[in-house]
């Protein structure tokens, strides 16, 4: 289902929400995003290819086999030459965060789970969805605080 694509990222989250989805799926490529309800199963999954790594194997074909269910049960897909403005509201402890990626004509908002000590894995979907973003997007990737691009020499949360 992936045709020749790279996949950049993925990010299978009860951290992340379309609509009034209970937990999403985002997959970031080199030329899109698709997104989708997460899987029946309920596995959480992260991954991040940062660029100029050598991909372990059997990460990348346990990767392509978790894209290949994104794309099968796709609820929208956007690509990247379309995208004009991605801006990302990091979450706080009070509020959760956003993604919000638009195109000419359309808008996608993508909520995020308030940041807690309860819930140490929001700290790896936020730090995957902003690398990934990083990769796919620099150039359209915005801070919703400062209204600059957000930058990969700014440290992510850890």
């Amino acid at each position: 289902m992936l045709r020749r694509e790279q996949v950049i990222g993925i990010v299978s989250s009860w951290d992340i929400r379309w609509r009034e989805s209970e937990g999403y799926s985002l997959l970031v490529t080199e030329s899109r995003i698709v997104g989708a309800c997460l899987p029946h199963d309920g596995d959480e999954y992260r991954v991040f290819f940062p660029l100029g790594i050598e991909r372990d194997p059997s990460a990348a074909k346990d990767a392509e086999g978790k894209a290949d269910k994104i794309v099968a049960t796709k609820d929208f897909e956007l690509q990247r030459d379309k995208i004009v403005k991605v801006i990302y509201e990091e979450p706080g402890v009070l509020s959760g965060g956003r993604l919000l990626i638009g195109t000419v004509g359309r808008k996608v908002e993508i909520s995020i789970t308030v940041t807690s000590g309860w819930n140490p894995d929001i700290l790896l979907t936020t730090k995957t969805l902003v690398s990934s973003f990083l990769v796919f997007a620099p150039g359209v990737f915005y801070d919703e605080k400062t209204g600059g691009r957000v930058r990969d020499d700014v440290p992510l949360p850890s």
